[in-house]
């Protein structure tokens, strides 16, 4: 039987810890599936990482980049399906604070005026079920691209999300 597996990484080599897709079977496609508990707010998200203190450091230690490919749901919920649809904008984000980038987004989807009660969704896929983003991005994934739903605060859809409860035991 062939397909697409999940294969953890790093079992023999640790720099190369991650998750990849494979066509072959191994010990390493073993997964255990554990259900993550959804609570009815939005839980905080983790602070930002603190400025570095010198700004020639930061040539030294680039943060991974990303693009980000937004858009923004009305207010019932629906939204363009296809990125390469209107309504979809990008930009390029480096970092891995979903702070941040909660900060930056909310800037962009209020016209230049900040809008910070907004809530951001990933999918996985085009056609994957819509996630809260509550926790940083990360690391590496320098170039890929992400693509996020934003749903303003005080809509119908806003009020339906339901966020995993990510300190949950």
């Amino acid at each position: 039987i062939g397909g697409r597996y999940l294969r953890a990484n790093g079992r023999y080599i640790r720099w190369n810890a991650g998750v990849s897709v494979d066509h072959s079977v191994s010990s390493m496609m073993y997964w255990v599936v554990e259900p993550i508990p959804a609570r009815e707010d939005m839980p905080a998200l983790p602070a930002p990482p603190p400025n570095p203190p010198y700004g020639y450091l930061l040539g030294v230690y680039l943060e991974p980049g990303r693009l980000i490919r937004f858009v923004r749901a009305l207010d019932d919920g629906h939204y363009p399906e296809d990125p390469e649809a209107d309504g979809w904008q990008q930009f390029w984000f480096r970092g891995r604070s979903a702070f941040r980038l909660r900060d930056d987004l909310g800037f962009l989807v209020g016209a230049g005026v900040y809008y910070p009660n907004i809530a951001m969704c990933v999918r996985a896929g085009r056609y994957g079920r819509l996630t809260p983003l509550v926790v940083d991005l990360p690391d590496g994934g320098y170039g890929e691209s992400l693509e996020i739903v934003v749903f303003l605060a005080d809509t119908p859809a806003y009020n339906d999300l339901r966020h995993p409860d990510v300190h949950a035991e």
